[in-house]
This record gives structure tokens, sequence and C-alpha cells, in this order.
């Protein structure tokens, strides 16, 4: 364990260069070893997904929302989160997008940077996350991605002064403006921030609406028709500030 601490701290320090010089590379995910086993839950499209898989992602979910989340919802969810990690893999690729090594040990340095002279504390937060090192370096790595393809898939998302102009003028009143302003100069001080605001609306109701495109390619066969019965439903503490990714369909949330 400590071996691979150092090592990670290592390759993190040495690669910023790289990752600078060589941002992009051929859009594979880098092997993890092995991360999974133990019974299959369900496949997609021939890819299975196993109990362990499904067990954490239910504790992730089950922390984040908490114990009011009705329980249709939560496994609904549950099961939707392996398709659209599927069609996140699979748009990356088509699209040229992909996060080379140099990266991804980056990414993992800075996710272990607490733990890195604590393998004790390195276990907990993988335990408290209900992971393996293999299994977290494959989730920080399709957040990455999945963030690196949001950016690719709405980079031509834009907002006109004319949508800006017709926001204002409809929530006019929910602006705090100084009363001896000008009409023009209480625009000009709120348009930057109604820019934001509504890039980020539309990229992401462009993301969405591509997603889910792409998830309507891929059909989920349940295998484990009791998985819900299989799983440990108690709702699990995050791990804390550097806690264990759970991949989103939203990244420009991360």
């Amino acid at each position: 364990m400590k071996t691979k601490l150092a090592l990670t701290a290592i390759v993190a320090t040495v690669v910023v260069l790289a990752v600078w010089l060589k941002p992009f590379s051929s859009p594979q995910a880098p092997e993890f070893g092995a991360l999974h086993a133990g019974p299959v839950v369900a496949k997609i499209g021939g890819a299975p997904i196993y109990l362990d898989q499904v067990q954490s992602r239910y504790s992730s979910l089950a922390s984040i929302h908490g114990a009011d989340v009705k329980t249709s919802q939560l496994k609904g969810e549950i099961l939707d989160s392996f398709v659209q990690e599927v069609a996140i893999a699979k748009g990356a690729a088509d699209q040229g997008v992909a996060i080379t090594p140099p990266e991804l040990a980056l990414y993992i340095a800075g996710v272990t940077s607490e733990f890195q002279n604590d393998p004790k504390k390195l276990a907990e937060f993988l335990k408290a996350s209900r992971a393996t090192m293999p299994q977290l370096e494959a989730r920080v790595f399709l957040n990455f991605l999945a963030s690196r393809l949001y950016l690719t898939i709405t980079r031509d998302v834009t907002v006109s002064d004319q949508e800006i102009k017709a926001y204002y003028a409809k929530h006019r009143r929910d602006f705090d403006v100084p009363a001896a302003s000008t009409p023009q100069v209480a625009f000009e001080a709120v348009k930057p921030g109604i820019m934001t605001d509504l890039l980020k609306q539309k990229r992401d109701e462009a993301w969405a609406s591509w997603l889910g495109q792409q998830t309507h390619k891929y059909t989920l066969d349940v295998v484990m028709e009791d998985w819900w019965n299989q799983i440990e439903r108690a709702p699990q503490p995050l791990p804390g500030p550097g806690q264990a990714p759970t991949p989103s369909a939203s990244p420009s949330a991360g």
C-alpha cells in the first residue's frame, strides 16, 4: 500500500508537464485491473453490472438523497446511472475525447492527497466508499471523462444579447440594483451574471438532450430480479472532503 501511495505521489508530480504538452490521447479507457466479481445483476449491451457495483452505487446515492427519497426513484436512478456510464464511455470514444494516464494520475493524486502518508486512512476511506483502489481509479476516470465530454458536446452553445435582455426584462424585479442607476447602467451591471446563468442552463439542457439520445441506444437486461433484496439498504455517510466521486449525469455540477 505504501509503495502504491508513493508511486501515485511521484507520478502526479512528474507528469504535470506532460499534461500540458499532451492533453489528449487515444480515446481508450486505461486498464484498471480486476474491478468486479461475483453475482451479475444486469447487463447493458452484453456488459455485466455486478452486485458490488450496485451496492456501492446505492450507498453513494442514498447518502446524497437522504432518508426521504422514494424507493422506486432510487432503484430506477441506480440502474439508469449504469446505462448513462456506458453511453458516456461510448460517446467519448466516438467524439475522440480521452483522459491520458498522466492526467489520470494527477486526478487520483488530488483525490487521495490527504491519505498519501497514511495507508490506514486510505484503507478507511476506500472502505467507506465501498471501493477498491482500482475501482476508485475507474470512478475518477469516468467523472473526468464525462466532464471533458460535457465541454465537447456543449462547446457550440452560446447566449445572445436578445436572450439576456429578454431574461432581464422578465426578472427585473429579482435584481438588486441602485435606485439611481439608469436602465442601461442597471442592465450592464447584471448582464455578466445573467449570461453565466443562461449559458450554464443551455449547456445543461444540451447535455441532457444528448445523453438522453445516447442512453436510448442501450437496453438494460436485469438478470437478478431480486437484486434490491440482496443489497444492504442503509444510507452510508459520505467519506468526507476527498470523497470518492460518484459518476453523475451532470458533469458541469462537479
